[in-house]
């Protein structure tokens, strides 16, 4: 036993000697200066990137003679779209905020509809966002795809309306309504839409109409559907209503016949059909 306890301290020994040399201590400050300096360098790019970032306002106000649309492509912050009955004039107001590069912003007309584009730098663009409010004549139809929320309101157009990590939450539109959401709910309220198709990859979706619509597609992998629609008397819908993992409803008046038509089928969530109520 003390054999085995004298071998023990010899060895603890010598790599104590070990240790304390030159070159292991030469080691230890390589290895240290191999993670201190990365460091260093990530923080003084977030401090230069901080002070750098900046802040402008840019307003348009295009004339709305000849224009069948509006465009915003690329939007990486929140887009507000509101129609104005009897406006001549699409006005655009956009909160810019640039980094360490600036921000791509452009406004433009490309045929017979305007286009607002935002961009953000490969790099240097930690910093970046763009938040546009556009006040349009209601007739004209809107589409709008980017990364944030999305918002619009009394567009009688038309609205095609996409986003990858946000919401979509649509008032008192028309016409031909697509919506579509990677990561966020879609909503849409007192809706006039002929016409609508929603897609929602990991959210729920709930439309409220006050108009009889159409045609009615709503898709969710892993959220709720709930479709509400006004109680009009001698109106029916050929309905095709399912849920993978939840409850599926169609308390309303069908018809296999009907030229009205109602899709609507989650994933993982409930699905329910019904006349708004109250």
């Amino acid at each position: 036993m003390g054999r085995i306890v004298d071998a023990i301290d010899r060895v603890c020994r010598w790599g104590q000697r070990v240790l304390e040399g030159r070159a292991v201590r030469r080691l230890w400050l390589v290895g240290a200066s191999l993670v201190a300096v990365p460091m260093l360098l990530v923080g003084c790019y977030q401090v230069v990137t901080l002070v750098a970032q900046e802040e402008r306002v840019e307003r348009r106000t295009v004339d709305a003679a000849g224009l069948t649309g509006v465009d915003v492509e690329g939007a990486p912050g929140t887009v507000r779209v509101i129609g104005v009955a009897g406006a001549t004039t699409v006005e655009v107001r956009s909160r810019v905020r640039d980094g360490l590069r600036a921000t791509g912003y452009r406004v433009f007309v490309r045929g017979d509809r305007l286009v607002v584009r935002s961009s953000c730098p490969n790099f240097g663009s930690s910093w970046c966002n763009v938040s546009s409010t556009i006040e349009v004549p209601s007739g004209l139809a809107v589409s709008v795809h980017g990364d944030g929320r999305i918002e619009v309101s009394d567009v009688q157009g038309g609205v095609d309306a996409s986003t990858d990590s946000s919401s979509i939450v649509l008032s008192r539109v028309g016409g031909a309504v697509t919506a579509t959401s990677d990561q966020g709910r879609i909503e849409g309220s007192d809706l006039t839409a002929d016409a609508v198709v929603a897609s929602a990859d990991q959210g729920s979706i709930q439309l409220a109409f006050t108009v009889s619509p159409r045609t009615v597609e709503a898709e969710a992998d892993q959220g709720s559907i709930t479709i509400l629609l006004p109680d009009q008397p001698g109106v029916s819908y050929a309905t095709s209503v399912g849920a993978d993992q939840g409850s599926a409803s169609a308390p309303i008046r069908q018809d296999p016949g009907s030229d009205r038509a109602i899709a609507a089928h989650a994933d993982q969530g409930d699905v329910t059909v019904a006349y708004v109520t109250g």
